[in-house]
């Protein structure tokens, strides 16, 4: 089984079921923490459609949170997260300028990441 994410009805990641629910679960504890909503709303059918100007806020929110420190931890405990969340994002259609040396680093990632996915 997989649990897949659209974007106006097209398929932008099917991972396995339970990766897709970890994703979304873990998705939203990050948006209630930050204060922002995630666009991500999960349907009876065992898709996930994302609101995709929503998302790019939630993503944006969380890249801002990742480089606002070096804290290694912190880090960690974000970047799967922000990347699974930026290669959804590309595969929308959409991209966030990194304004820091270290968004960059992390964006520039993303792509790597994306063929894992």
């Amino acid at each position: 089984m997989s649990y897949t994410f659209e974007i106006d009805g097209e398929c932008v990641w099917d991972p396995s079921l339970r990766t897709g629910q970890w994703y979304l679960a873990s998705a939203e504890a990050a948006a209630a923490f930050l204060g922002c909503q995630t666009g991500l709303t999960p349907r009876e059918d065992g898709t996930c459609t994302v609101n995709f100007a929503t998302f790019r806020v939630y993503v944006d929110t969380v890249l801002q949170f990742y480089s606002s420190t070096r804290h290694p931890v912190q880090h960690a405990l974000t970047r799967g997260l922000l990347l699974t969340s930026l290669v959804i994002l590309e595969r929308g259609g959409g991209a966030i300028t990194p304004r820091s040396p270290r968004e960059e680093e992390v964006i520039s990632a993303a792509v790597e990441f994306s063929r894992a996915m």
